[in-house]
């Protein structure tokens, strides 16, 4: 009868809700899980590596495994605080980049110099807009010109590092997937992101100090 066959989509309706919410649910779960495992082996790393190349370079490995990236990159301030550079990174084309001193000036219109300029981060989609970067709907207008695609990538995320409210470089990730980084993820990356600023420091400081007591000894 038309009363049960409008039972049965009902049903049918009720049963795709469902299954899409547990999909939700598995998919945050999931990226909380990577989240917490990524937060831990970090944790570790600071409180066991004091050395800040050493631990930028373990850090941009754990990265780009845990979230199944294809380009990791850290960009720090240099000493001057004119240049980003940078300081490592996971991935073919980036790793050649970091041989060869790549850096980008803090006041230039990369996406890496504009999220380190606003504290923000910026996150781009080949595939949109007829196959150019666009910037995401919710994203300013004025935002960066220059977007740095290694070859087959299809999305970037770009990520301020702040340590105790000041800007220290910028964690450049990359995709090839299209539309990788959904609102679950960007945030997971935030947290990641100021987790790595606090690492890179406590490991610049350590630095510091030796350094300082190496010279007075």
């Amino acid at each position: 009868s038309k009363q049960s066959q409008a039972q049965v989509r009902e049903l049918e309706a009720q049963v795709k809700e469902l299954r899409q919410t547990l999909d939700h649910a598995k998919h945050q779960l999931g990226r909380c899980q990577v989240q917490l495992d990524t937060t831990s082996q970090i944790g570790q790393l600071a409180s066991s590596v004091l050395h800040p190349d050493s631990l930028c370079k373990r850090i941009a490995k754990i990265v780009k495994e845990q979230y199944e990236l294809y380009h990791v990159g850290l960009y720090l301030l240099d000493a001057s605080g004119q240049w980003l550079v940078l300081n490592e990174a996971a991935g073919k084309f980036s790793r050649k980049l970091k041989k060869e001193g790549y850096r980008l000036p803090l006041d230039g219109q990369s996406v890496v110099a504009w999220v380190s300029q606003h504290q923000q981060y910026y996150l781009i989609d080949k595939t949109q807009a007829n196959g150019s970067t666009r910037p995401e709907d919710d994203q300013p207008e004025n935002g960066p010109v220059d977007a740095l695609f290694w070859p087959g990538s299809r999305t970037e995320l770009t990520v301020p590092l702040i340590s105790t409210d000041r800007v220290i470089g910028a964690l450049d990730v990359q995709c090839l997937r299209e539309n990788a980084f959904d609102q679950d993820t960007i945030s997971s990356l935030l947290t990641v992101a100021n987790q790595i600023a606090a690492a890179v420091e406590k490991a610049r400081q350590y630095a510091d100090t030796v350094a300082q007591r190496d010279r007075t000894s």
